[in-house]
């Protein structure tokens, strides 16, 4: 144990010059700033790493930060905390929160040029602010959830349409809200989420979907602003990954998208109140030919204005509609 603390301390030393060491934690500090980080820097399964209010992280090109522990990056509205590459291509690499990680919060922080994986993890992000100029392919997400617990607030995400937001695979009562996105294709993208919520967040010009749903059970999208999308502003579907079934969307405004709303492979979605508006298909639904089960929609008291096609539906999907 002593061993692997003294190798640890000497590994650390060599990433960056200021950074504090002590039994439990890994810590960068606001005084000696800013920090320079040339090798992947690894975080044992006991250990913390905490980032300080105002410290600055600079990461050298595809370097990544491997947490086996626990990741506190607490930055303040006086003082967030910046991480960012050396060079903005290729950009530094990941923060991997690895299968033995218990808990990654992460509170007024930029994070530029670089990404999250997070899996099987208590996941906290509120006033995290990511910022892509990468040359990402749609694989690449800003931040992947798979698996444990997330809940994400007030953050902003501006990208440059080259690759995915906020990814969550197979997590139960995932929650984003209160985000802006900007040129962030499939911004929100549940996989096999069971009680979802995504609620007031604005979405601007992205160049997929908005909110991108496969195999999602019981999720509620509410009090969302979608604007711009070049695909759909919601895309309720499979992917070959199960129906997504009993949506409920609430009072969003879904304007100038290739679809404001697109359903699809056998699932279902209950819409009230939502406004589309000025979009090419405000709704389209379309049931595979070879489905047992059939795309169905009901609409109350939804309201359309200045779309180029108000419904669009094939003859095996079924819609409802109650003015």
């Amino acid at each position: 144990m002593y061993k692997s603390s003294i190798i640890c301390l000497m590994l650390f030393s060599l990433l960056s010059t200021h950074c504090s060491y002590i039994k439990d934690a890994v810590i960068f500090d606001k005084a000696n700033s800013p920090h320079s980080i040339n090798a992947d820097l690894y975080i044992s399964k006991n250990q913390n790493l905490i980032i300080e209010a105002g410290a600055e992280l600079i990461i050298a090109d595809s370097v990544n930060i491997v947490v086996n522990g626990n990741l506190f990056i607490n930055g303040t509205e006086a003082e967030p905390v910046i991480i960012k590459g050396v060079t903005e291509q290729p950009g530094w690499g990941q923060i991997q929160m690895l299968k033995s990680a218990k808990e990654l919060t992460i509170t007024y922080t930029t994070i530029q040029d670089g990404t999250i994986l997070s899996y099987r993890t208590e996941n906290y992000l509120s006033n995290v602010h990511f910022i892509n100029k990468q040359d990402l392919n749609w694989r690449w997400a800003l931040a992947r959830f798979e698996l444990g617990d997330l809940l994400i607030e007030h953050c902003l995400a501006n990208g440059v349409n080259k690759a995915e937001g906020f990814l969550v695979h197979i997590i139960d009562d995932p929650i984003v809200r209160n985000c802006i996105f900007t040129n962030i294709p499939d911004a929100v993208e549940f996989i096999n989420c069971r009680n979802g919520i995504i609620t007031n967040n604005t979405f601007k010009g992205g160049g997929d979907d908005a909110i991108d749903l496969n195999g999602c059970i019981d999720t509620r999208i509410e009090y969302n602003n979608i604007d711009g999308y070049n695909s759909a502003g919601m895309e309720i579907g499979s992917e070959q990954l199960g129906r997504s079934i009993n949506v409920k969307t609430l009072k969003n405004k879904i304007r100038n998208c290739k679809m404001g709303v697109y359903l699809k492979e056998a699932s279902s979605v209950e819409m009230t109140r939502d406004s589309l508006i000025g979009n090419n298909i405000a709704i389209h639904i379309s049931t595979p030919s070879d489905s047992l089960d059939l795309s169905q929609a009901i609409l109350n008291k939804c309201h359309f204005s200045e779309n180029q096609e108000k419904i669009n539906i094939d003859d095996r999907s079924i819609i409802e509609v109650n003015e």
